[in-house]
């Protein structure tokens, strides 16, 4: 019912509530509340990718990244990036529709990811590449849903 309610549709029924689900729905909550009054409402395809890219970040051991890229800021997730040695972009490096539409570029490579690639990430439907050679001990299946 919560993921239903703040992601849209009914994904409920996709994923059982884990604590890791929990986890990054309380963030998205608490991102939610605090987007303010200058910015239009998250549409549900917002709402998904910044659940998903959450979820990853906390899965994949955010925390202990070198380096954090912006993730899970007010910044729209286009936003959620940085740049290394002035041209290599991190993070977030694509999206449709430049800085405000849908991710279309994850490049997570070469920054201390540890853990399980969450199947969730299948949620990111306009996801065309996805780089995370270079990390410590990355585990996990890459869903079929994905749409590499």
């Amino acid at each position: 019912e919560i993921l239903s309610e703040y992601l849209g549709g009914d994904n409920s029924s996709s994923f059982p509530m884990q604590p890791k689900h929990i986890k990054a729905l309380e963030w998205l909550v608490r991102d939610q509340s605090q987007w303010g009054e200058q910015n239009a409402p998250l549409s549900k395809a917002e709402k998904v990718e910044r659940f998903v890219i959450a979820l990853m970040f906390n899965e994949l051991g955010g925390e202990g990244w070198y380096q954090p890229l912006n993730f899970k800021t007010k910044e729209h997730v286009c936003k959620w990036r940085n740049y290394t040695h002035r041209t290599f972009k991190k993070g977030v490096t694509n999206c449709t529709n430049g800085s405000s539409g849908r991710v279309t570029n994850l490049t997570l490579w070469y920054n201390d990811l540890v853990g399980e690639i969450p199947t969730e990430i299948g949620l990111l439907h306009k996801l065309q590449a996805l780089s995370l050679s270079q990390n410590k001990d990355i585990q996990g299946i890459i869903p079929s849903t994905l749409g590499l």
